[in-house]
């Protein structure tokens, strides 16, 4: 669902209540150029965006067969590419998760 408030440029999960980015960036970067992206972004007028953790993106990808986003699903520019989370390696904080939609194999692991 769109929210309104941000001029059809994010939509509601309802699920999970966060509100995402309707059109997602498509620029290759490196997770902290992604970081910084992210929280100088404007969508809907709003600054101060954040990349997801991997509990919140597992709550829209379909990691049954391949990674991809659920059927149905309200985005658009989704590329099959690298994207970054927020949630860095416990042991090595200097390693973060992304998801690669273009992967048949893992899809979330870290790098």
């Amino acid at each position: 669902m769109s929210v309104p408030e941000l001029n059809n440029e994010a939509v509601l999960d309802r699920e999970t209540g966060l509100i995402w980015e309707k059109s997602p960036s498509t620029d290759n970067m490196d997770w902290n150029n992604a970081v910084y992206y992210a929280y100088n972004k404007k969508v809907g007028g709003r600054k101060g965006w954040k990349l997801p953790t991997v509990e919140e993106l597992l709550s829209l990808v379909d990691t049954s067969n391949s990674p991809t986003l659920s059927s149905g699903h309200p985005f658009e520019s989704v590329q099959r590419a690298l994207y970054w989370l927020a949630t860095t390696d416990t042991e090595d904080v200097g390693e973060a998760w992304h998801v690669d939609f273009d992967y048949s194999g893992e899809a979330i692991s870290r790098q």
